[in-house]
């Protein structure tokens, strides 16, 4: 299987685990469009979409948080747009017949330090996206 993280945003890391080989790939985009637009060409082969399975974060499943009760309206639009970006990655799926799983927002955050010693890859401060997807689908 080759699993593909998403972590949906502004700025979307995507992280693909190809399982059999134990290899992870990360990459980073400036833009949600940039992003899809690359997973496009990657499946346009059909004999590969039997052996994807994305696991986009979904902001849309997130759990309420009464310790956040006054939110400005800044971060709330910010929120909307992920989760707008959410709804297009399971569009994305569903229009070309790929396997998806949601899941809600987790503490993926992890330092450049610590994703280095589980994974072996090296990434840098400003690489949060790459690892945050990295982790959604290493070592499945």
């Amino acid at each position: 299987m080759i699993y593909i993280g998403v972590d949906p945003g502004s700025i979307t890391g995507i992280a693909i685990w190809y399982q059999k080989e134990k290899n992870l790939t990360l990459f980073q985009y400036k833009s949600h469009a940039e992003a899809i637009l690359n997973m496009h060409e990657f499946y346009i082969d059909e004999d590969i979409k039997s052996r994807i399975k994305f696991v986009i974060e979904d902001a849309r499943l997130a759990k309420p948080r009464p310790d956040l009760k006054e939110v400005s309206k800044g971060k709330l639009q910010g929120v909307g747009y992920v989760k707008a970006f959410s709804k297009d990655w399971e569009a994305f799926c569903k229009l070309l017949g790929l396997q998806y799983e949601l899941r809600p927002p987790s503490n993926t955050k992890v330092s450049p330090e610590y994703f280095e010693r589980l994974t072996g890859l090296k990434t840098l401060k400003s690489q949060s996206h790459m690892r945050d997807s990295g982790m959604l689908v290493f070592g499945k």
